[in-house]
């Protein structure tokens, strides 16, 4: 009779300790939104010259790897963080050259060509933009 008692003790255990213990834990929290997720407001962004530098090198790694869009990402982040460094507009436009949007790599070089005021900068991006121009319009046959 004790064996007994003592299995049916042993028995009820080993079931209790094989279902889930119910978890209290919290959902993580995804580094990035994705689509889906909505957006809190928008946080106001003081320009910080090492953010950009932190977000350009975070970007490299990603388009060095051939993760377009997580690069693409990065520069966007390094932009809103140096406006005016060039490195950022740079890489972008070359990232959504490498993706084949031509018209987003297009807005890029507009987009810094309205804010710059460097001559050697203006002149880099013009070229680059009549060449992405030039592949546009090969792409698109007009």
């Amino acid at each position: 009779m004790p064996r007994i008692l003592v299995l049916l003790i042993f028995l009820t255990m080993a079931t209790c300790l094989a279902q889930d213990p119910p978890t209290s834990r919290k959902k993580p929290r995804l580094i990035r939104d994705d689509q889906t997720q909505s957006k809190p407001e928008e946080e106001i962004i003081v320009p910080d010259a090492n953010q950009a530098k932190e977000h350009v090198k975070i970007g490299d790694f990603y388009f060095k790897r051939k993760n377009f869009k997580a690069a693409a990402d990065r520069y966007q982040e390094a932009i809103k963080y140096g406006p005016t460094w060039s490195e950022g507009y740079e890489k972008l436009a070359a990232t959504f050259e490498q993706l084949k949007d031509y018209v987003k790599a297009i807005d890029v070089c507009l987009q810094f060509l309205e804010i710059s005021a460097d001559p050697g900068s203006v002149k880099k991006f013009s070229q680059r933009l009549e060449k992405l121009q030039k592949k546009q319009e090969q792409e698109t046959g007009t």
